[in-house]
């Protein structure tokens, strides 16, 4: 699978998942994300929250980098 410029998608460890309908999440603390307005997101392996798993791709607005 390629991201909208062709590149390989990027992954990333999480540190938390907030469980509001807008859900932030966030990186973990050494993690630049790169990742920009617009793009789409998807979830695996994610722990206590496993509904997240899977799901179609989520559209996404960066909050900070």
């Amino acid at each position: 699978m390629t991201d909208t410029n062709g590149e390989v998608p990027s992954t990333f460890l999480l540190a938390n998942i907030t469980k509001e309908e807008n859900g932030i999440v966030t990186c973990m603390e050494d993690a630049r994300h790169n990742l920009e307005d617009g793009d789409f997101v998807t979830f695996s392996e994610v722990q206590g929250m496993t509904e997240l798993n899977g799901i179609q791709p989520l559209k996404i607005k960066v909050t900070g980098a």
